[in-house]
C-alpha cells in the first residue's frame, strides 16, 4: 500500500466535509490533552507579566508580604498567588547555590520558574529554553515530566504546547495544531511516531500573489504541514509515495500547494489519495501516485472518479499545445483547457507618486483588474493611459523582452531572463528594482527566480537589471513571463511602478 496511516474511506461527496475537518480558528484555538485554548492576546498577557516580574528585580529567598514579584506586578488570571510567591523563592535557592546547579549538570539540570510548583529537566528544559522558555510560545509547564508509554522517553505539558523526548530522537516541542493531528493517529504509538524536529517556516508558491507562508514538522513516520488560512490555519499529515510524488512535483512551492487534508482511503478500498491547495494526488495499486488537478480533475470527479468509467489516473498530465493538455486514465483520455488568464504584454510604465508601497500595489492592482475585465494585453499600451489621475516622476519603468541565452559547455542548457530598465530625464536619488521570473505549468505562472536591484550612490539617471535569469536544466518547452516593480526616490518623495514583458517560450526545462 502506499501508506499505511489512515484507514479512514472518504466519498466523493464528503471531501468538503472532509477538509473542513483540518481547519482550525486562530480566534478559537483548540484544547488537547489539556493543553492548549488561549488566544494570542492571553498568551502575551502571561508573557507581559513574567518579563515584569523578573524585570522588577531580583528573587526574593523567603516570602516577605509586600515584597515579593505578585505583589509588585500580580498575577496572571487562574494563578495562584502562594504558588507564585513560593515558586520566587525556588529560583531566588536555585540561583544563589552555584554548586547545586554544577552537580545538577553532571547528574540532570532542572529548573524552577515563576507562578508554578513544576520544574522543568534534562533534554527538556535544553529544549523548552532553546525556544525561550517560559515567555516563549509554550508558556509554562502545567506538570513534572513523566515517563512516555514505551517506557523509551519523556514528555512534558506546558500552557502552549508539549514537548516529547526520545533517546532516539531528542526533544522537540509540538504545538496544540498539530497535537490534534498526532492525536487523531495515535499519537506516539501511531504511523506517525515521535517528533524529530521542530516546526519550521516553509514556502509555498500562489499563480500570481507569490509567497504563502507555511510551516511543517517531522515526524518518523512522515510529515505535518500547516498553513494560513482567512482567520486560522489548515493543518495535515503526508507520507510514503505521496509525499514522493508531491516532493517530485515542487512539495508546497509546486502547482499543488500544500496539503489540506490527511491522506484517505478511496471507497473502492484499494486506492488513497491527498487533497492539496490546487489539486490531488492519487494512488492505486500496480498504477502508481499521480496528481490530477484543474479542469481534467472537475470533469474527472464530474465521471465519478475512480469509480467511474475513467478509473485511475496512469500518468501525469501532459501538453497538447499552448493551452490544451491531456491526462490518460485506465478507461481513457481527458482533455484540460488552460484559461489565458491574466498576462499583460509589453507595457512600460511611467512612474507615479504615492505615499506608501501599499497606495501604489493598489492602483497598479486596481489597473490589473481592469485589463482582466477587458481582456486588454496588446503591446503598446501604457500605463499613463489607464487608471485615475495621478502625479509622474520624471521616470520610465521598461521591462524589456524575456530572452535566451546560451553559454559554451556541454552541459549549459542557457539562461532565461530579461533585463528591466528605468530611464530618467531629470536626476533621482536612488532607483530600486525587484523583479519576479515566472513559467507556466499547467495552468499556474510559477516563480522561477526573483532578484532586487540598486542604482550607485548619489544622483542617477538610469538603472538596467541584470540579475534576473533562470538556469535551465534541460530541454523542454516551457512558457515563461514576469514582473518588475520599480522605486525611485524624486524631491524627497517615493514614485513607483510596474512593467510586465512579453509571455515568450523557450526550450528550457526548469
Amino acid at each position: 500500500m502506499a501508506t499505511a496511516q489512515s484507514e479512514r474511506i472518504i466519498a466523493p461527496e464528503d471531501r468538503d466535509t472532509y477538509v473542513s475537518e483540518f481547519q482550525y480558528d486562530v480566534n478559537n484555538p483548540p484544547v488537547v490533552d489539556g493543553v492548549g485554548g488561549l488566544t494570542e492576546a492571553e498568551i502575551a498577557e502571561i508573557q507581559d507579566k513574567i518579563q515584569q516580574a523578573e524585570a522588577s528585580g531580583p528573587p526574593q529567598d523567603e516570602i516577605i508580604p509586600g515584597q515579593m514579584w505578585s505583589d509588585k506586578v500580580g498575577i496572571p488570571e487562574g494563578y495562584d498567588k502562594t504558588e507564585a510567591d513560593r515558586s520566587e523563592v525556588a529560583i531566588a535557592t536555585e540561583q544563589s547555590q552555584p554548586q547545586a546547579r554544577t552537580f545538577m549538570a553532571t547528574a540532570e539540570r532542572c529548573k524552577s520558574f515563576w507562578l508554578i510548583p513544576f520544574k522543568v529537566c534534562g533534554e527538556i528544559l535544553d529544549r523548552y529554553e532553546a525556544l525561550g522558555g517560559e515567555t516563549s510560545w509554550l508558556l509554562l509547564p502545567i506538570e513534572h515530566q513523566s515517563i512516555n508509554p514505551d517506557g523509551q522517553g519523556h514528555r512534558q505539558r506546558f500552557v502552549g504546547g508539549v514537548i516529547y523526548q526520545h533517546p532516539d530522537t531528542g526533544a522537540h516541542a509540538v504545538s496544540p495544531m498539530t497535537m490534534a493531528l498526532w492525536q487523531r493517529h495515535g499519537w506516539e504509538a501511531g504511523w506517525l511516531g515521535y517528533p524529530l524536529g521542530g516546526e519550521v517556516p516553509v514556502e509555498g508558491s500562489t499563480t500570481i500573489d507569490g509567497e504563502i507562508s507555511g510551516w511543517v514538522q517531522q515526524f518518523q513516520g512522515g510529515r505535518v504541514y500547516r498553513t494560513p488560512i482567512l482567520e486560522g490555519f489548515q493543518i495535515a499529515s503526508i507520507n510514503g509515495v505521496i509525499l514522493d510524488k508531491w516532493l517530485e512535483l515542487g512539495g508546497p512551492s509546486g502547482y499543488l500547494g500544500f496539503p489540506i487534508a490527511d491522506e484517505a482511503g478511496v471507497t473502492d478500498g484499494m486506492g488513497r489519495f491527498s487533497i492539496f491547495q490546487r489539486g490531488e494526488i492519487y494512488w492505486a495499486p500496480g498504477l502508481g501516485a499521480h496528481a490530477v488537478s484543474g479542469t481534467i480533475l472537475d470533469d474527472w470527479k464530474s465521471a465519478e472518479g475512480p469509480a467511474g468509467d475513467f478509473g485511475y489516473p496512469i500518468a501525469p498530465m501532459e501538453w497538447v499545445d499552448e493551452f490544451t493538455y491531456i491526462q490518460s486514465f485506465e478507461g481513457g483520455e481527458i482533455q484540460g483547457e488552460v484559461s489565458q488568464g491574466f498576462a499583460p504584454r509589453g507595457l512600460t510604465s511611467q512612474y507615479i507618486q504615492a505615499d506608501s508601497q501599499e497606495e501604489a500595489d493598489a492602483y497598479f492592482d486596481a489597473i490589473e483588474d481592469e485589463w482582466i475585465a477587458e481582456s486588454l494585453g496588446s503591446p503598446g499600451i501604457s500605463l499613463m493611459q489607464k487608471g485615475a489621475p495621478v502625479t509622474y516622476g520624471p521616470c520610465i519603468l521598461k521591462p524589456n523582452n524575456i530572452h535566451i541565452r546560451t553559454k559554451s559547455g556541454e552541459s549549459d542548457f542557457g539562461i532565461v531572463g530579461f533585463k528591466p530598465s528605468t530611464t530618467c530625464t531629470k536626476p533621482v536619488s536612488s532607483i530600486q528594482h525587484t523583479t519576479n521570473l515566472r513559467y507556466k505549468y499547467y495552468q499556474w505562472w510559477l516563480k522561477a527566480a526573483s532578484a532586487t536591484a540598486y542604482s550607485d550612490p548619489g544622483l542617477t539617471t538610469t538603472l538596467v537589471q541584470k540579475n534576473i535569469e533562470h538556469h535551465c536544466r534541460g530541454h523542454v518547452d516551457t512558457w515563461f513571463w514576469g514582473t518588475a516593480a520599480g522605486v525611485i526616490n524624486y524631491g524627497g518623495k517615493e514614485y513607483y511602478a510596474r512593467v510586465y514583458p512579453d509571455i515568450a517560450r523557450f526550450s528550457c526545462r526548469v
